[in-house]
């Protein structure tokens, strides 16, 4: 007897601590948080993985930006919300997917470590390492292996340059906002540059292009590699082509394999 009353008593010692552990949420979906107002999210896909991230994280930023301004906030860099980040990666035969998202009232309650200046480009970085293969960065990070959507959105198949396209004008001539990105080597710098033109009002629109299709005909194209390093900064379309801001040449997007895309309008 004196046995099944101490269990007994130490079974109510185990409940009543279970009790006052604290209940652990289960990780959002992807679903989650895409109807999840209290999230702030963005997605790429790509066939290679760093790719599809840095698109990804490319276009949470712009989106934090965003709600950071509609509040009257500073602009953010990628290096004050990286730690803050999560992402959920899937997987088909051929293209990862990375969705990032970071919880809206942390987005909107940090500070920025640094603003944009325009000494970043009279005195160039060094190049940076991509975010996915940054150590020093802690990033959550889950991955599942799902089956390849139906829906999958292929690359479109942009037009060739046209012949009759001008050849560009004197940088004198392209807008001020637009030479002194030229001047930039770095997308991560770049992008703290557009945020902060559209807040004063010299960028109307802006953002990153999953697909060829998704960039605007009247939109400038800052093309940049897996190292965040600016190939090259393209013109609207004209008479069915682009330009090279830089060498005033016909150039296409779809010349630039591999590379990812933030289109923005004056």
């Amino acid at each position: 007897m004196n046995a099944l009353n101490s269990c007994k008593a130490l079974l109510a010692v185990v409940m009543l601590a279970l009790a006052w552990l604290p209940a652990f949420a289960a990780e959002p979906t992807a679903d989650d948080v895409k109807f999840d107002s209290s999230y702030i999210w963005a997605e790429a896909s790509d066939m290679d993985k760093t790719m599809a991230y840095q698109k990804a994280m490319a276009e949470l930023l712009i989106e934090v930006n965003d709600a950071r301004a509609a509040s009257g906030k500073k602009s953010l860099t990628e290096s004050d919300i990286l730690s803050h980040t999560t992402e959920i990666v899937e997987k088909s035969t051929t293209r990862t997917y990375s969705l990032i998202y970071i919880p809206r009232a942390k987005a909107l309650s940090l500070t920025p470590k640094k603003s944009a200046s325009k000494s970043a480009a009279a005195k160039p970085k060094a190049a940076k390492t991509p975010p996915a293969a940054t150590a020093e960065t802690p990033r959550t990070t889950k991955t599942r292996t799902t089956p390849k959507p139906a829906t999958e959105v292929k690359p479109a198949t942009e037009v060739k340059p046209a012949t009759d396209v001008k050849p560009a004008a004197a940088s004198e001539e392209l807008p001020a906002c637009v030479r002194t990105l030229m001047k930039i080597p770095m997308a991560t710098d770049a992008l703290d540059f557009i945020a902060d033109f559209k807040s004063k009002g010299a960028v109307s629109e802006h953002g990153v292009a999953r697909s060829l299709e998704e960039i605007p005909d009247d939109a400038y194209c800052l093309i940049f590699d897996s190292t965040y390093t600016v190939k090259a900064i393209l013109s609207p379309s004209v008479s069915g082509g682009r330009r090279n801001c830089h060498s005033g040449n016909a150039d296409t997007v779809a010349s630039y394999h591999g590379c990812g895309v933030v289109w923005f309008k004056l």
